[in-house]
């Protein structure tokens, strides 16, 4: 466990490729361990590698990770909208949302993959109404670089 409290903070310190090089030897000797897997997506997300995210932040899931599965449901929607699979995207999503339905930060990224799938009317409706609620300000401001950056050109795919 020290070791994987260790790559978190080579993460957060943006040593990501030591982060990574810590979370493949702990991987190599347990590859079932979620808490591991889902640092390693977060580690590759964090420096703007979705894609290869993605396949950590399922593992972990489908291992059945404890802590913190919003966090990762919308890691792994907002990975793969970002890769441009909007399907895969909302699925997520959604499973995130039927765990934690009242999470602002999974209701507004899933709004954008409703936009990327052409579903312009319900995108619209979604964010509507996270402008009116009081509590998703939060979520807006926790994710507001990220939100920032989309407005740049809301149809990239990385």
């Amino acid at each position: 466990m020290a070791r994987l409290s260790e790559a978190v903070e080579l993460r957060k310190q943006k040593k990501f490729s030591e982060a990574r090089a810590l979370l493949d030897e702990i991987l190599k000797e347990d590859p079932l361990d979620s808490e591991a897997n889902y640092q390693m997506g977060w580690t590759y997300d964090s420096s703007d590698q979705s894609r290869k995210a993605s396949p950590f932040s399922k593992k972990s899931l489908e291992l059945g990770l404890k802590e913190d599965r919003q966090g990762c449901y919308l890691a792994l929607g907002s990975s793969l909208r970002a890769c441009g699979e909007y399907q895969d995207s909302l699925l997520f999503l959604d499973r995130g949302l039927s765990e934690f339905p009242e999470d602002s930060a999974l209701k507004m990224f899933r709004a954008l993959t409703l936009y990327n799938l052409d579903r312009t009317k319900d995108s619209v409706t979604e964010l509507l109404l996270l402008l009116t609620d009081e509590k998703s300000r939060e979520a807006v401001l926790v994710y507001q670089r990220a939100i920032r950056e989309y407005c740049q050109d809301i149809d990239k795919v990385f």
